[in-house]
C-alpha cells in the first residue's frame, strides 16, 4: 500500500485531515500519544512530507531528544508562521515538563485523539453503533486494524440495493417512506428490508430495542418503518436537549450516540416539523405514549430549548404559571420569552393561537411584576420635585408601560379557550392588584412630597413653560415648525413612541419629561396653548 493509499483509508484519512486542520489553525501542534497508538501513522506522515504530499512539517521523538532538537533547529526561522506536527509517544502533560521540549510544548497547541473515539467518529453513520461497539471493546486496538475493519465492512456492501439506499440522505429516505415511494416498494423483499434497516441504524443509531417497542413484530409496511425511524429521531433530539439523564432505559442508548449520529437525528426531526407538520404531531404524540416514565418524571427545569413533545409545552406552561404565583418572575419571564421567540419554529405554537396567547399573557404578567420589583415599593425618600421626576422617568414609567401592555393583552387575548384559562386569569388579576398597590403607594409618596416642597415645580419642569422654552426657539429657525398636541399621552407612551422613531434615518429625536398641571384635566392643561 502506498503512502497516499494509506492516508486515504477510512480511519487514517479523517485523522490526517484533522491533523492538517490543527496545524493550519495553530501552527505548532504537539501530539502527546501516551500509548503510542499513532507511531506508525506519524512515521508514514513524515514519509509523505518528504515527497511533498503534506503542507506541514512532521517531527517525532524516537528515543533521542538531541536528534529531535537538531531537526527542529530551523522551525521558527523565516517570516511566516511554521506549520509543524511534533509527535511525542509515551508522554503525558506532566512528564513532558521534565524534557527539553517544555518550551515548545507550552508555545504550541496540545493535540490528542483517543483511538476508540477516532474509530467511533470515523465509522458513525456508516455502520451501526452495535458494530462499532463490538470492535472498539476489543483489547489491544490498533489503527491498522481499525482501517482494515472499516474498509472490509464498507467493501462488503458496496453494490446492490443497500449501496443505493446509503447513497441517499436520511431525510430523503424518510420522505420516500412517507410517500410510499421507491424505497417503500422494496420493503416486501426481506433482503431489501434488511438493507434499509441497516442504513437507518447506521445513520441514526436506531437500536433493536426501540424498533421492537415502536413497531409490531415482523411488520415491514412503509408507514411502520417511517414511524420507527422518526420516533427514534425525536427521542434522540429530546434526550440531547434534556438537562439530566433519561429515566427510560432505551433512551440511555441515545445519550451515548456519536455527535454526528445525534446530529442526523436532529436533522430528521427538524425536517419532519418543517415539511410534514401534521405527521410530526401525530408521530410525536404516539412516541410520547411510549415514554410514559419520562413524562411522569419530567420537570420544567429538566427540559432544554427544543420542545419536541406536546407534554413539554404543557409542562413548561404550568411551571411558568406556578412561578408567577410563587413570585419567581425571572423564571416565568425566561420561559415566556423563550416560547415566544420559538413561535415560528415550534410546531406546537405555530398552528395554535390559544397557546401563543397564553404565553403572551404570561410574559406580560411577569414583565409587570419584574418592573415593579425594579422600581421599588416607594417613591420616597426624595428631596426635590426634580429628583421625583427623574425617579419616575427611570423607574416608574417602565411599570406603567408594562401595566398598559398587560391590560391591552388581557383585553385582547384572555378568553376561555386558552389552556389553563383560570390560572392565567388569576395570575393576571394578581399582577393587576400588585400594580394598584404600587401605584397607590407612589401617589401617596408624591402627594406628601408636594405638601413639603410645594405644588409648583421649577420652571424647566412646568408644562406651562413648554411653548416659550421649546417651541418658540424652533420657530425662529429656518423651515417649518409643527407642534402636535396629543391628549392623554402619558410619558411611558411617549417613551414607546420615541423608541420607534429614534432609528428613523436623518431624524433627531429627544424625549424630556415635564410635570402636568394639577389637577390634570383639560381645562387646566389648555394653558399650554398660550
Amino acid at each position: 500500500m502506498t503512502q497516499s493509499d494509506r492516508l486515504a483509508t477510512p480511519v487514517s484519512g479523517p485523522l490526517e485531515e484533522d491533523v492538517r486542520s490543527w496545524t493550519r489553525k495553530h501552527g505548532v501542534v504537539v501530539w502527546l500519544d501516551l500509548d503510542g497508538h499513532y507511531t506508525t501513522f506519524v512515521d508514514q506522515l513524515a514519509s509523505a512530507r518528504e515527497v511533498g504530499a503534506l503542507p506541514y512539517a512532521v517531527h517525532a521523538y524516537r528515543g533521542s531528544f538531541l536528534e529531535l532538537l537538531l531537526s527542529l533547529e530551523h522551525v521558527a526561522s523565516g517570516s511566516e508562521r511554521p506549520q509543524v506536527l511534533l509527535h511525542l509517544p509515551g508522554f503525558t502533560e506532566a512528564s513532558v515538563r521534565d524534557t527539553p521540549l517544555l518550551e515548545l510544548y507550552e508555545a504550541g497547541a496540545r493535540y490528542r485523539k483517543a483511538l476508540p473515539t477516532l474509530i467511533t467518529d470515523a465509522a458513525a453513520g456508516r455502520v451501526t453503533p452495535e458494530q462499532i461497539s463490538v470492535f472498539t471493546d476489543q483489547p489491544d486496538l490498533t489503527l491498522d486494524a481499525a482501517d482494515a475493519w472499516l474498509s472490509a465492512l464498507l467493501r462488503s456492501d458496496s453494490d446492490g440495493f443497500g449501496a443505493q439506499v446509503r447513497s441517499m440522505t436520511a431525510t430523503a429516505v424518510l420522505d420516500d417512506l412517507l410517500a410510499n415511494g421507491f424505497i417503500a416498494s422494496r420493503l416486501r423483499s426481506p433482503s431489501d428490508a434488511s438493507a434499509v434497516w441497516q442504513a437507518l441504524s447506521a445513520w441514526t443509531g436506531l437500536p433493536a430495542a426501540w424498533r421492537d417497542a415502536a413497531m409490531p413484530q415482523g411488520a415491514h409496511s412503509a408507514q411502520d418503518v417511517a414511524f420507527t425511524l422518526a420516533s427514534w429521531a425525536l427521542a434522540v433530539e429530546y434526550v440531547h436537549d434534556l438537562q439530566r439523564a433519561p429515566v427510560h432505559p432505551t433512551l440511555a442508548l441515545a445519550r451515548d450516540l456519536p455527535t454526528s449520529v445525534a446530529s442526523t437525528c436532529g436533522t430528521l426531526a427538524t425536517h419532519l416539523r418543517d415539511r410534514h407538520p401534521e405527521t410530526y404531531q401525530r408521530i410525536a404524540d404516539e412516541t410520547e405514549a411510549l415514554l410514559a416514565d419520562e413524562v411522569e418524571a419530567a420537570t420544567a427545569a429538566d427540559l432544554g430549548k427544543v420542545v419536541t413533545f406536546r407534554f413539554e409545552e404543557d409542562l413548561v406552561l404550568r411551571a411558568a404559571l406556578d412561578a408567577l404565583a410563587q413570585g419567581t418572575w425571572d423564571d416565568a419571564n425566561a420561559w415566556a420569552a423563550q416560547r415566544i421567540a420559538a413561535d415560528e419554529e415550534s410546531v406546537w405554537l405555530r398552528d395554535d393561537p390559544h397557546r401563543r396567547s397564553a404565553w403572551q399573557l404570561v410574559h406580560a404578567a411577569a414583565d409587570l411584576s419584574l418592573a415593579i420589583a425594579a422600581a421599588g415599593e416607594r417613591l420616597t425618600p426624595q428631596v426635590s420635585l426634580e429628583a421625583a421626576l427623574e425617579a419616575y422617568v427611570e423607574r416608574g414609567a417602565p411599570v406603567d408601560q408594562a401595566h398598559r401592555h398587560l391590560e391591552q393583552r388581557r383585553s385582547a387575548l384572555l378568553y376561555p379557550q386558552l389552556p389553563s384559562f383560570e390560572a392565567l386569569r388569576d395570575r393576571c388579576d394578581d399582577a393587576r392588584r400588585t400594580w394598584h398597590d404600587w401605584a397607590e403607594r407612589w401617589a401617596r409618596d408624591f402627594n406628601e412630597l408636594c405638601s413639603q416642597q410645594g405644588f409648583t415645580p421649577p420652571a424647566p419642569q412646568q408644562q406651562r413653560t413648554l411653548f416659550d422654552d421649546v417651541v418658540l426657539p424652533l420657530t425662529r429657525e429656518s423651515g417649518t415648525t409643527a407642534l402636535f398636541l396629543i391628549d392623554a399621552l402619558r410619558f411611558e407612551m411617549a417613551d414607546e413612541l420615541y423608541h420607534q422613531l429614534a432609528p428613523t434615518p436623518a431624524t433627531t429625536t429627544h424625549l424630556r419629561a415635564r410635570y402636568a398641571e394639577l389637577p390634570s384635566v383639560t381645562e387646566v392643561g389648555m394653558n399650554v396653548l398660550a
